[in-house]
């Protein structure tokens, strides 16, 4: 602030700086609201695929670094059972479940982890939707 403030006195930016004081104060509002798990948790959803696993992992690991909590991992698109294929690809999206369970700050943050099974052709309105989310279930170790 007092950087803001020499240059309002300096250079007559008095607009500029009673801006920067707003954000600063509206940042800082955000931060609170963000870091306060009694108004704010991140359901973050990923793919049971290596890549957006990995990019899940880190967005979780972030979320621990900055003290942000998280409420649950929906894992969707599971491949449901069935043929060869199916078995080895469900094989495969086990690996990567059990990657976010052995991270530490999967750990350390708790949350539920919510399995949704693939489906198609995808939903679509409400109804569906609502039909959907009745099949997923959750995670046990």
């Amino acid at each position: 602030m007092a950087v803001v403030l020499k240059v309002k006195v300096g250079t007559g930016f008095d607009e500029l700086a009673s801006e920067l004081v707003s954000l600063s104060r509206g940042l800082r509002r955000l931060q609170m609201l963000l870091t306060n798990p009694r108004a704010c948790g991140f359901i973050v959803v990923t793919r049971p695929e290596e890549l957006p696993a990995l990019e899940t992992l880190r967005l979780i690991e972030w979320l621990e670094q900055h003290e942000i909590s998280r409420r649950a991992l929906i894992v969707n698109g599971i491949s449901p059972p069935g043929c060869a294929r199916c078995r080895r690809s469900a094989a495969r999206e086990r690996r990567q479940i059990a990657a976010f369970t052995n991270r530490p700050a999967w750990k350390s943050a708790g949350g539920e982890m919510i399995l949704a099974d693939a489906i198609a052709p995808p939903p679509r309105g409400v109804a569906e939707l609502n039909r959907w989310q009745r099949s997923w279930r959750a995670f046990d170790e």
